[in-house]
């Protein structure tokens, strides 16, 4: 199918993307139209007539980013991102209508066939076919064209913002930014009974208000003293009952004209995105009231709703941004409200870069610019094939690799430790988003973009598979990908349950294909050295590991214990294989404590302590603490390991310094932190060629993932019990829940 993108550079790009596939509460919809928003949408789009300005802004910009790349990634990496500045950088659009092709689980008020809008900046894009999540789907009534249907998101903008105004029949509203938002929330205001006045600098702006219906019962330029005769002539002298911001500027003089012209404890609500350096004195002295519009309305990014499909009772909440879209297209059909007076342009998808320009530099009377999506076309195809993809004859040549899930951390991290190897060859990406599969292919050079996991498992010509979904994802993957025959590289966690880590270690065990799994930090170059320094020195050891782990919000997809298992079994998973790596392998109990999680939903606490002890290969029984925090300071360096032996002792901060204080190691720093991803990755490699190999094997992995789940458990357990208290303690020692058996 083709999606509209926005290079690097600012281009407008039409691009071939692999079909999504609906997930459990979405829609699949074949787009008819879509709509491009003429502030929000262009505002990132560089033109040709771009003046000296924005051309330095821009060229500030990209030297920042990547001087900081630079710092963060090195030269290669840099020049890689560099290469590829003309390439995709990110999807365009969020208001759309079409037909549903068809629906996920858990969607029983849909159907194939059925005309609907559908909104959201995440999901709606400008393609061919979309897959929105239930709450972001209205169907379109009838006698509503779908052109006129695709203004349903921005619609829902301007209803919200009225909404907030909470107009009375009779009363004066003036609008201040007569552009698409604007000239919709003229018209809706009109039909909510009010005498709308509008303001904007183009006086056709003002004229297609005029004309649009209801129309307005005076217009003005933006001119202060110009609008504040015009108000007051329009009001007796009485002022503006409400004032709508619709104006998108930085400056602070549409705000600052609205509390000129509005009257006594008058409402003035912020639309669009306006600066809000505020005069005090007419603020006091009018007791004005001052609110500010939130978007599509309630529900607008909270991912439980939006993602989730819960809705919030009418009863409660009677206009959710759903309700919203469904309210503007309800007064489309009863033609109270008029899209199509608003239309400047209509292009085919084929045509985006044409149509964005007209956007951009607002050519016409008109201010709304839709694309057209051709019927009849085939949209469906789940596998975009770039390139060709030969498969490897006889176990010569390089070994074809796809990346499921290729997110923040597989684009930034372990796809380029991929491309570095010359043994890769990177057939498939596959990801649930169309246009991040599309882009990350095009990045790194993949043979084919992909939504479709069991096509990548399918293929022969793909060998191994690195699994970097959701958390969730992990386990049911990796066995999939072990029936298939395919070596798997599983980043962490392992698995979120017993049954899943139990199953998966089975499997693995019983397949001979090589399995691992993501503990990378066991890799670092710095703990290769300090590892070695330990055994040199010999006898027992004390660490302390001190993980400054940042605050997640709630309703994060990590903290949910079905999708990211919490942040012991997320992340700190990493952490107990490390201390196992350098102290252990075996681990002989723990104790745990931790403060209670604020949040019913995410019971695993992001706030803990443990402390362990370890069995090395010579007999010595060795002490660890890890104190894992979502509290400390955003400037202090996230992780630092002290190791005390031999009457010597190592420092390890972040991953690229080690000192050494009476042990024979010399001190080394590094020019940026190395957590070992790449020699993980390059280990992978050897050990699939059949090369001695030291990577980590499934009994090992699954130790770290077994001590996780046991700490979590414990934890949890007793603070479910003793919840009134603050910081409890759980600990064990030889005890049923404290003990993990050895691995092997």
């Amino acid at each position: 199918m083709r999606q509209v993108f926005l290079s690097k550079s600012g281009q407008i790009l039409v691009e071939e993307a692999p079909a999504p596939d609906p997930g459990p509460g979405e829609a699949l919809i074949d787009v008819a139209f879509s709509l491009i928003s003429t502030g929000t949408e262009t505002s990132s789009v560089a033109t040709a007539k771009a003046d000296l300005r924005e051309r330095i802004t821009r060229a500030v910009r990209l030297a920042k980013l990547g001087a900081q790349r630079l710092q963060e990634r090195g030269l290669e990496e840099t020049l890689r991102k560099a290469r590829v500045r003309e390439g995709i950088s990110a999807p365009m659009g969020y208001s759309v209508a079409g037909i549903v092709r068809a629906v996920g689980g858990e969607i029983a008020d849909l159907a194939p066939g059925q005309r609907v809008a559908a909104a959201g900046s995440a999901y709606a894009h400008h393609a061919e076919v979309v897959a929105v999540p239930r709450n972001l789907v209205v169907p379109v009534p009838e006698g509503v064209a779908l052109r006129d249907a695709s203004f349903a998101t921005v619609g829902a903008i301007a209803l919200q913002g009225v909404r907030r105004a909470m107009p009375q029949v009779g009363e004066t509203a003036v609008v201040i930014g007569l552009g698409l938002v604007g000239q919709l929330t003229v018209q809706i205001l009109a039909a909510a009974g009010c005498r709308v006045i509008g303001v904007d600098p183009r006086s056709d702006r003002v004229d297609l208000a005029r004309g649009g219906p209801g129309g307005l019962v005076a217009g003005s330029g933006p001119d202060v003293a110009e609008v504040e005769r015009v108000v007051a002539e329009a009001t007796g002298g009485l002022g503006a009952d409400v004032v709508l911001l619709c104006a998108g500027t930085a400056s602070s003089d549409p705000a600052n004209t609205a509390l000129r012209v509005v009257r006594q404890r008058g409402r003035v609500v912020v639309v669009g995105a306006v600066g809000m350096e505020l005069a005090r004195e007419p603020f006091y002295r009018k007791e004005v009231e001052f609110t500010i519009s939130c978007s599509y309305g309630p529900g607008r990014y909270d991912p439980t709703y939006e993602e989730g499909g819960i809705d919030y009772p009418a009863g409660f909440v009677r206009w959710t941004e759903n309700r919203n879209l469904a309210g503007f297209l309800d007064l489309v059909a009863r033609r109270r409200v008029d899209p199509a007076s608003l239309l400047a342009a209509e292009h085919e998808i084929g045509e985006a870069a044409e149509a964005f320009r007209k956007a951009k530099e607002q050519i016409g009377s008109g201010v709304a610019v839709v694309l057209r999506y051709p019927a009849g076309t085939d949209r469906g195809q789940r596998t975009v094939t770039r390139r060709p993809v030969p498969s490897r004859q006889a176990g010569k040549g390089p070994v074809g690799v796809a990346v499921i899930g290729a997110g923040g951390f597989a684009a930034s991290t372990l796809l380029p430790a991929i491309r570095a190897l010359e043994g890769f060859a990177l057939r498939t990406v596959v990801t649930r988003s169309s246009a991040s599969a599309a882009r990350v292919a095009q990045e790194f050079d993949a043979a084919q973009a992909s939504t479709d996991a069991a096509a990548a498992l399918a293929d022969p010509s793909v060998e191994a598979v690195v699994i970097a979904t959701r958390h969730d994802l992990h386990a049911p993957l990796a066995l999939e990908a072990l029936a298939a025959g395919k070596h798997v590289f599983l980043e962490k966690p392992m698995g979120l349950s017993r049954e899943q880590i139990d199953g998966l270690r089975d499997a693995a065990r019983a397949s001979d294909r090589i399995f691992t799994v993501g503990y990378n930090r066991r890799y670092a170059p710095l703990v290769l050295r300090a590892r070695d320094a330990l055994r040199a020195a010999g006898g027992c050891a004390v660490a302390d590991y001190r993980v400054n782990a940042g605050f997640t919000p709630p309703g994060h997809w990590t903290l949910d214990p079905n999708v990211g298992g919490g942040r012991i079994v997320g992340e700190a998973c990493h952490m107990l294989d490390l201390l196992a790596f350098l102290l252990g392998p075996e681990v002989l109990s723990f104790g745990c404590e931790a403060i209670p999680s604020s949040d019913p939903s995410a019971p695993s606490p992001q706030d803990f302590a443990v402390s362990l002890r370890f069995r090395d290969p010579s007999g010595s029984v060795n002490l660890a603490s890890l104190l894992y925090t979502a509290r400390g300071g955003k400037d202090l360096p996230k992780e630092r390991i002290e190791i005390h032996a031999g009457r010597g002792s190592l420092v390890l901060d972040d991953f690229s310094r080690l000192s050494s204080y009476g042990l024979s190691v010399k001190d080394s720093e590094l020019r940026r932190p190395d957590k070992g991803h790449r020699d993980e990755m390059r280990l992978f490699l050897e050990a699939i060629e059949g090369r001695k190999s030291v990577l980590l094997g499934v009994d090992e992995a699954w130790q770290a993932a077994d001590l996780a789940l046991r700490i979590d458990a414990a934890l949890r357990g007793r603070l479910e019990r003793k919840a009134s208290a603050g910081a409890l303690h759980a600990s064990s020692s030889n005890s049923e829940d404290g003990v993990v058996p050895p691995a092997y």
